[in-house]
């Protein structure tokens, strides 16, 4: 049974932006979107399996941009699933935007939690690739309408994409968005349009590792210390080595796997086979979520998921202590990075054992401990 269901629902690819590493660049101009009754028949599609297996579905709005789509048409959302879901099953509503378009008919939306629980801004704050259609840097814009979001107290969390133009920032983007006390998550290229995407802006294992000793050496510095993703989970990873903790449940795709790329046409992928036909799920708005899961598209999709597992995780000397769900869900892109230059999550681990052997962190791993790991940790 799992805990939570998510879905990272693909309402629109319109967008008012041209981000050069976007991996939806071909598709950024087209302004159609998911239609209504679509949408009604994926809930309903949902339904039994949400009901009966769960006992929480979130639904992530992403895009294109989905403020570009009329806030009437979220409130209409809102009513099929009031309608559709059970009261024992909690509903929670996300989006992902790039937080240039903020009215304040938005800022009360979103204030009054009329439909969004959760808010997720893509902002880089440094680099040159957040232009317009003009080719236009909206830096300011964005900034702008920070500062909005953050007088009208709403809770937000930051994504700043880990590419060619923003490695050499790393630490000054953390500092930006710890000074303001918004959750950041680094987000490497996993994904690209055209291969020259990935020649462009995409970074090497190495100087992925790089830009995480810098995010380790400002976090560890910082007085308020924001969390900030995925090193946080690393640092997991490496205390529960360090104190031989094997609690950690390992990642099982098979039976763990619970967030779910749904196209605008209904198309359902998991994250790693995103768009690759081959590996298609099924079709949520004319299939039931438990077709789908069950279906020879999925099945491919976990066989692979376990050939990665025993090609790279059964014979490192973290496995038990890491999930594994980095490799379950690694895209192409990243298991090529992976065979070339080694994983790395464990290369991360590494890092950060050795930044704990050479610092004195006694209070910020006591900070993060219970008393009983804590104690074993020094033992």
């Amino acid at each position: 049974m799992r805990k939570s269901i998510q879905f990272v629902v693909k309402y629109t690819k319109h967008c008012n932006l041209r981000c050069a590493y976007c991996y939806e660049y071909k598709e950024l101009h087209k302004t159609d979107k998911m239609e209504l009754a679509d949408i009604e028949r994926f809930f309903l599609n949902c339904k039994k399996y949400v009901e009966q297996n769960t006992q929480h579905i979130n639904f992530i709005w992403h895009g294109g941009e989905p403020f570009i789509i009329p806030l009437d048409n979220y409130r209409e959302i809102k009513k099929l699933q009031d309608k559709i879901f059970s009261k024992d099953v909690v509903v929670s509503n996300g989006i992902q935007t790039n937080m240039t378009i903020l009215t304040d008919k938005h800022i009360k939306f979103l204030k009054e939690e009329e439909f969004f629980d959760s808010v997720g801004i893509s902002f880089d704050v440094y680099g040159d690739q957040r232009v317009d259609i003009n080719n236009q840097l909206q830096t300011d814009l964005v900034l702008k309408n920070i500062q909005t979001i953050i007088e009208n107290k709403i809770s937000v969390g930051g994504i700043s994409v880990l590419a060619r133009n923003t490695f050499p920032y790393v630490k000054e983007i953390y500092s930006f968005y710890d000074e303001l006390n918004i959750p950041i998550r680094f987000l490497p290229i996993y994904r690209s349009a055209f291969d020259t995407q990935v020649e462009q802006h995409a970074l090497t294992v190495k100087e992925i590792l790089v830009a995480m000793k810098m995010l380790l050496e400002a976090w560890s510095s910082s007085k308020s210390a924001v969390l900030v993703d995925p090193l946080d989970e690393y640092v997991n990873y490496a205390i529960a080595y360090m104190t031989k903790d094997e609690n950690l449940k390992y990642f099982n795709k098979r039976d763990d796997e619970h967030t779910f790329i749904l196209n605008k046409d209904g198309n359902l992928w998991g994250i790693s086979e995103t768009y690759n036909q081959e590996f298609l799920y099924g079709n949520m708005f004319s299939e039931t979520f438990e077709e789908v899961i069950d279906s020879k598209g999925r099945e491919k999709a976990l066989i692979a998921a376990e050939n990665r597992c025993e090609k790279f995780c059964k014979n490192c000397k973290y496995y038990g202590y890491c999930s594994g769900s980095f490799i379950n869900n690694i895209t192409p892109i990243e298991e090529l990075s992976i065979e070339k230059e080694g994983c790395i999550i464990k290369l991360s681990i590494d890092l950060i054992i050795d930044f704990f052997q050479e610092h004195d962190i006694d209070t910020y791993i006591k900070n993060h401990l219970s008393q009983q790991t804590w104690d074993c940790f020094h033992t």
